[in-house]
């Protein structure tokens, strides 16, 4: 359910960016470690964007891949049980995987709409 705060939150930044202009596309990233669902996001998004800037708008996203680093060998690598494929260590860093970031808004030409 906190997907409905972050189609607050992402509505308040594309009103913000788009200078109040209706916006055509919205493309987001989406991390698979960052606990957003992406489908809950997108019907969160359409439902409150009604006579918003964002009504109408497609609404694009990517998901980004989790990769775990190791500080002891200096790699990333994708893993399921948080060990080192290379030296077994269980103490790493999360790579990315954990953002959820508004890649771009692209903006309807209001002097040409297609």
């Amino acid at each position: 359910m906190h997907e409905l705060s972050l189609a607050r939150e992402i509505l308040e930044i594309c009103f913000h960016e788009s200078m109040e202009k209706k916006i055509k596309q919205l493309n987001l990233r989406i991390g698979e470690l960052s606990s957003v669902s992406p489908e809950s996001l997108l019907f969160y998004l359409e439902n409150i964007s009604e006579n918003s800037c964002l009504q109408g708008a497609k609404i694009k996203y990517e998901i980004i891949e989790a990769s775990l680093s190791c500080d002891e060998c200096d790699v990333n690598f994708k893993s399921d049980d948080w060990i080192c494929p290379y030296c077994g260590r269980t103490i790493i860093e999360y790579g990315p995987g954990r953002e959820l970031e508004i890649e771009s808004i692209e903006l309807i030409d209001e002097t040409n709409e297609d």
